[in-house]
């Protein structure tokens, strides 16, 4: 049985946008721990999945 391919134009933008989202949410993230001086890249004493953003004012204030 033949795929339809309107039916895979139609799974596309939903695939992109959940994609697009997750990495966007990750770089928000990342951005949010680098000024709240919970990440320092290659600091092995401070990685990316030890930061924790809440309650610090610096990542409070990018996003106000």
């Amino acid at each position: 049985m033949p795929i339809c391919p309107s039916r895979n134009k139609a799974m596309f933008p939903s695939t992109f946008r959940y994609f697009f989202s997750t990495v966007l949410q990750f770089q928000i993230y990342r951005g949010l721990c680098r000024e709240s001086g919970q990440y320092i890249p290659g600091d092995p004493r401070k990685p990316l999945h030890l930061c924790d953003i809440y309650r610090q004012p610096a990542a409070g204030n990018i996003l106000k």
